[in-house]
């Protein structure tokens, strides 16, 4: 990170991501997701048990820690195990977790459909056609792809699928 020391003036853990809102001076992609929900109000949406969402997010970060080791350090080698052993049996789960509701909170969309949208999202770059086997979950990325300003932006020219991660990383 090319400014790391002007913005470790702003940031006590000067990371990528980093987010600074007003007083606001946080890094750590959980605690922008959670900020950022709190503000537009869908981190608990009305009728979503927070500890659903908590749940959610944490088992997502477990997932998301297993596919950037793996796009790390063992991509080249690894890539297969990780399908089968993990990305699969993962994506199974997701796929009971949410069921018959059009999102992982319910009726309604909550910060943790963010977070499951982005690891759905890697799994597709990772092994394209992977989410087939998985219909509802296929649905459920196709739903949030249709929210109005998610759609604008995926069209934007500020849209960018890839890199994932940093360049040292045998899968960017």
């Amino acid at each position: 990170m090319k400014h790391k020391a002007e913005v470790g003036k702003t940031v006590l853990f000067p990371n990528l991501p980093y987010f600074i809102d007003g007083d606001v001076a946080i890094s750590q992609s959980n605690a922008i997701l959670r900020h950022v929900a709190r503000l537009g109000g869908f981190l608990y949406p009305a009728g979503t048990p927070p500890t659903r969402v908590d749940f959610l997010l944490e088992q997502l970060a477990d997932f998301d820690g297993g596919l950037t080791g793996m796009c790390y350090s063992r991509y080249d080698t690894g890539k297969d195990a990780w399908v089968e052993g993990s990305m699969k049996p993962g994506l199974a789960q997701f796929e009971t977790l949410l069921g018959d509701d059009a999102f992982f909170g319910g009726a309604t969309v909550c910060a943790a459909d963010f977070k499951a949208y982005e690891e759905f999202d890697k799994c597709r770059l990772i092994a394209p056609g992977c989410l087939e086997a998985y219909p509802k979950l296929s649905a459920f990325t196709a739903r949030v792809e249709a929210i109005p300003s998610i759609a604008s932006y995926l069209k934007s020219d500020r849209f960018k699928a890839r890199p994932l991660n940093n360049p040292h990383a045998q899968f960017k």
